[in-house]
């Protein structure tokens, strides 16, 4: 029975985390489309408040995979070699790997949005004081 448990557990965790990389990929992939569409500006207020919030979230990720290493999933496969959680383990293992990386990615996409926002906004700003004096 704590076999069943724990492979329930496992399995389902498993399936929260890929479900997080799959919303990080799918976020990526629509603020990409909707600035190259221009139905997203770079200058857009909302665009830096959720650069901001999406790099907090990817590094509450990260921060919340720590204690979950593929590596310690890697020996606690190990030691239930021969049940079925130590595969529920394995492939958790390569999940978390997996998710690690992306919310990698998506940090280091939110700081480049960050920084696309200030540099836009910067730009408006003195455009506006130009148009200004003359």
């Amino acid at each position: 029975m704590a076999f069943q448990e724990m492979l329930r557990l496992v399995t389902a965790q498993e399936a929260i985390d890929a479900k997080q990389n799959e919303v990080m990929r799918l976020a990526m992939l629509f603020t990409t489309q909707s600035l190259a569409s221009g139905e997203m500006s770079p200058a857009d207020p909302e665009l830096g408040a959720a650069a901001a919030r999406g790099e907090a979230t990817a590094l509450a990720v990260l921060r919340g995979t720590a204690a979950d290493s593929p590596e310690a999933l890697a020996r606690q496969a190990a030691e239930y070699e021969g049940t079925p959680v130590a595969d529920a383990l394995r492939g958790r293992a390569a999940t978390v790997a997996a998710l690690r990386s992306r919310a990698a990615e998506f940090a280091a996409f939110m700081r480049r949005l960050a920084s696309l926002h200030a540099r836009a906004v910067s730009v408006a700003a003195s455009a506006s004081v130009a148009a200004a004096g003359a």
